[in-house]
């Protein structure tokens, strides 16, 4: 189909594609009679749309690969239950099955009951968003968008083609055809993910429930942050602090976190990378999988712990009605890696429930490699920006909302650990 061929509620289909004969239904008696509305358009009948639907979903969707692009923890959860997930396409009827029982399966005892309960606690969040988008009722909306912009794709490449003297075979079409919609399809699907999550987070942001009360926690515990910190995240946005844990402790963390690197339990985050944003490599990690692990990963485990602090120790020393969150996500920039100017929050539309970011920086470079500072914009509009130097056990926190900020070129190796503290914003916009 060309680009004009599909309209954004996929309601209506156009026939820009060919000839009239396309869209003939001379020989289709079987089917419920197709609307021509006033413009010429064509609505298509129901059956028409859920055989194009299951036609997308059984031939260009693989579960396993869009949960491996967002979150590897979730794709290997479900890779679990689903073995041969790697090879075929969506697998949902099974999936599906496997969560919910069969029909005749009605009896249980206690122990089906509780082994339910399990297999169904460990279906990760990212898989549920992932399920609730491949639903009829989200994503049919999403056929229209994949099959206008593949097929204008599609046009400027045998255009392209035809001037540049080449001609295209029916064979070559059809591969072209085929990459195109495996990739269309999964960008548009992972997008409405981000935007789903992104959705949960505001509204995680604003329970009061999740406050990260310092009443129940011991004194000595909230006393890591000195005085100059606090004043100056207020006042100016952002703030730096040195040797956050110690010169041991520091050691101890790089030398697991190298291993855990060169272990390939890092993932690139691809569609980001696709789209030119990013070329990092991500890890994330939660702190009860750390607290199981400590006597392996004693460094990470003081690190995180600490990390997990701040938000009772910065309501305890400024009123911010900051909030409980579990899990950390550690970026590894290799020799030439970047990330593009960005925020991780914002206000309004734009606001995902996150107020403080709190990044604590490792550097594993040689001595004859300085990895290029960060950068640190007051607001996405200016260009003018402050320069803060990544070297190893420092602490930086600055407002989510507030604050852009860009990862140049790296020259040698270094290693981020973020923690995106959730809170509510400020009515006067100060946090």
């Amino acid at each position: 189909c060309s680009t004009d061929c599909q309209k954004a509620d996929w309601g209506i289909h156009k026939a820009t594609c060919g000839t009239k004969s396309t869209t003939s239904r001379k020989n289709d008696s079987a089917n419920e009679k197709t609307k021509k509305l006033p413009d010429g358009s064509m609505r298509w009948t129901e059956e028409e749309t859920s055989r194009m639907e299951k036609l997308i979903k059984s031939k260009f969707i693989n579960v396993y690969k869009i949960l491996y692009v967002l979150d590897q923890k979730a794709a290997d959860m479900y890779k679990q239950r689903n073995p041969q997930c790697e090879h075929g396409h969506s697998g949902m009827a099974d999936e599906h099955n496997h969560t919910h029982g069969t029909d005749h399966d009605h009896k249980h005892d206690h122990d089906d009951h509780k082994n339910k309960e399990d297999n169904e606690i460990e279906i990760a969040f990212t898989e549920k968003l992932l399920m609730k988008t491949l639903e009829p009722l989200n994503f049919r909306p999403l056929l229209g968008r994949i099959l206008d912009k593949m097929g204008g794709m599609f046009q400027n490449i045998v255009a392209k083609g035809k001037k540049d003297g080449l001609k295209l075979d029916t064979k070559t079409e059809k591969q072209i055809l085929t990459t195109m919609m495996e990739e269309g399809v999964r960008r548009e699907i992972i997008s409405w993910i981000n935007i789903e999550y992104r959705k949960d987070e505001a509204i995680s942001g604003k329970q009061p429930l999740l406050i990260a009360d310092p009443r129940g926690k011991e004194s000595e515990q909230l006393n890591f942050l000195y005085g100059t910190t606090i004043e100056s995240l207020v006042k100016k946005n952002y703030a730096i602090q040195d040797k956050y844990l110690g010169l041991d402790w520091s050691r101890k963390v790089k030398e697991e976190i190298e291993y855990l690197e060169f272990d390939g339990k890092f993932e690139e985050v691809m569609q980001q990378k696709m789209m030119g944003v990013r070329n990092d490599k991500v890890l994330t990690l939660k702190a009860k999988e750390i607290e199981e692990h400590q006597e392996r990963y004693p460094g990470l485990h003081r690190l995180i712990e600490m990390m997990m602090l701040l938000p009772y120790e910065l309501n305890k020393k400024v009123i911010l009605g900051l909030q409980v969150w579990d899990m950390i996500s550690i970026n590894c920039f290799m020799n030439g890696g970047y990330y593009k100017k960005h925020t991780d929050g914002g206000y309004g539309s734009l606001d995902n429930g996150r107020k403080i970011t709190a990044v604590y920086f490792l550097d594993s470079s040689p001595k004859s490699k300085i990895p290029a500072p960060l950068k640190l914009y007051q607001n996405n509009e200016t260009e003018a920006y402050d320069e803060v130097e990544t070297k190893s056990d420092r602490l930086l926190l600055y407002k989510s909302r507030k604050v852009a900020h860009e990862i140049p070129v790296t020259e040698g190796k270094r290693f981020a650990f973020s923690l995106w503290i959730p809170g509510p914003p400020h009515d006067d916009d100060t946090f």
